[in-house]
């Protein structure tokens, strides 16, 4: 169990940060519409970008973590 777990912690991570990019970006642009009177662009935008800066990291990192547990598993052996 404790293998496995080690092996799919890296994973448990990625959700959490798609989300805190979300909601950061968010917060910042409804900042900047209660600054500038421009709501609801602001907080559109700052979705939007949080969104797009999320899923980029978490595709990056799903690729890395993939590549580096493909690094690690034996290759077969050919008799």
């Amino acid at each position: 169990m404790g293998e496995a777990f080690s092996a799919f912690a890296p994973f448990l991570t990625l959700g959490i940060q798609l989300a805190v990019a979300v909601v950061v970006f968010f917060f910042i642009g409804n900042w900047v519409d209660q600054k500038y009177q421009t709501a609801p662009i602001g907080s559109l935008v700052g979705i939007a970008l949080g969104s797009l800066g999320g899923f980029v990291k978490f595709f990056n990192s799903v690729r890395q973590l993939t590549k580096q547990d493909e690094s690690r598993q034996p290759t077969p052996r050919e008799d």
